[in-house]
This record gives structure tokens, C-alpha cells and sequence, in this order.
């Protein structure tokens, strides 16, 4: 899409497990375990305990950079979520 917004959000909800989300950039490759980067202070991350909901935003998000949204299940939880994903 070559439209911009000012920011994004990903939200997963629902959660029958304890989840994790991640927000991370990739290569022209795509997202790869070396191609990715993610750490709480440059992308957002976010690990709130338990089933309550987890919530990443990029912003400002001026378009052209591709991110990759990771739900990732904490000590190795799998379970079933919800998407959402706001444009603002």
C-alpha cells in the first residue's frame, strides 16, 4: 500500500495462553531468526502476563518499511487469539 499513517497498532486479545507480541523490521529477504531485529528500546514489544490483552504500536509510521508482527506464546504456550489492526 503506498498510503501513510501516522501510527499502527496490533492488538491480540481473546488469548486462551499467556502471549507474547513483538514487533520487528526485516530484510529484502523477509523476516528471518538473523534478518529481524527487536528489543524493547528501538521496537515494540509487549509481554504483559497472564491472558489480558497485548497491545504493539509503531509510530510515527510514515510508510515504506515493512514490519512483522511475532505472537510468540510464553514458555512455550500455544493457544488460540484475535487480531485487530488500527490505522491511524
Amino acid at each position: 500500500s503506498t498510503s501513510s499513517h501516522s501510527k499502527v497498532s496490533f492488538r491480540i486479545g481473546g488469548l486462551t495462553a499467556d502471549m507474547d507480541l513483538f514487533a520487528v523490521t526485516g530484510t529484502s529477504d523477509g523476516c528471518t531468526v538473523t534478518g529481524c531485529q527487536s528489543t524493547p528500546s528501538s521496537k515494540p514489544v509487549s509481554e504483559t502476563p497472564g491472558l489480558a490483552d497485548e497491545l504493539v504500536t509503531v509510530a510515527p509510521y510514515t510508510g515504506g518499511e515493512t514490519f512483522y508482527f511475532i505472537v510468540d506464546g510464553w514458555s512455550y504456550a500455544k493457544g488460540e487469539f484475535d487480531v485487530q489492526v488500527t490505522c491511524d
